[in-house]
């Protein structure tokens, strides 16, 4: 549950393998092109947050607070607070420029010559986000925490551990 978002590129580049498949060459093209904005989105979102993740990580190292082999485990355990930081950008990006490319298009125009106006088009819309909303809620209210909860106690055995053992962070023993 964590990738929602991938798995929406996925969905919708089945749609555009389907479509292709059946001869429907517009709607297999438009759904191949928000799977890749969908996962293009996600990806960039995804690096520049691990970058602050992984920043904010070796400071803390750095300082002392935490051991530095924990590293890759704090860094996994962050990851649910990452994601939940990161899905509504990408939910949100993916979705307007979806929308724009609607209009750019002129897809929105020969929606609205058959008497489909932008209205009718929040069903879809939230046929998308809802499940995505959901689980950024979930992940925020139950995962989040809980992973949080385990990073700490984690740090605090570490840290326990090379105190108990004579070695105290930031001194050096010879």
């Amino acid at each position: 549950g964590r990738c929602i978002v991938l798995r929406w590129t996925l969905l919708f580049l089945i749609v555009a393998l389907v479509a292709a498949a059946l001869g429907f060459t517009g709607i297999a093209a438009d759904a191949a092109w928000i799977a890749r904005v969908l996962f293009f989105v996600f990806l960039v979102l995804f690096l520049i947050s691990i970058g602050g993740f992984l920043t904010d990580l070796i400071a803390e190292i750095s300082r002392g607070k935490v051991p530095a082999g924990l590293m890759l485990q704090l860094l996994a355990l962050r990851m649910p607070r990452f994601l939940s930081f990161v899905m509504p950008l990408a939910l949100f990006i993916g979705l307007m420029m979806g929308i724009a490319r609607l209009y750019a298009d002129s897809e929105m125009a020969v929606l609205a010559s058959i008497g489909i106006g932008s209205q009718q088009l929040w069903k879809p819309v939230l046929w998308v986000a809802a499940p995505i909303v959901l689980v950024i809620a979930l992940s925020s209210l139950w995962t989040v925490p809980a992973t949080a909860k385990s990073a700490k106690t984690m740090v605090e055995q570490a840290n326990r551990s090379v105190l108990m053992s004579g070695l105290e962070p930031g001194r050096s023993v010879g």
